[in-house]
């Protein structure tokens, strides 16, 4: 699959998995949607405003949050956005 030029997704309108660290990869890279969606957090969008601008579900928002969540250690969503900031993501 490849990916459509500017759009979070894929071309096919899926949504790619959201990329985990490796051993290769000693700092957490993100998906281009997670970082999106981290960069809208930090402007206190809705979850619903956040899922529009991106063109997917509140839901997979909601997930895709909780997981940056428990990666980045933060406890809410504004100290999500903060550590995502303070780390260099957004």
């Amino acid at each position: 699959m490849t990916e459509q030029a500017g759009a979070p997704g894929w071309a096919d309108g899926t949504v790619p998995p959201p990329a985990r660290p490796t051993a290769d990869t000693p700092h957490l890279q993100l998906a281009p949607l997670d970082v999106e969606i981290l960069r809208l957090m930090g402007q206190d969008e809705s979850i619903a405003n956040v899922g529009a601008g991106v063109g997917v579900s509140r839901r997979t928002i909601s997930r895709r949050i909780e997981r940056l969540m428990t990666i980045l250690g933060a406890v809410d969503r504004g100290e999500l956005a903060a550590k995502a900031a303070q780390q260099g993501l957004i």
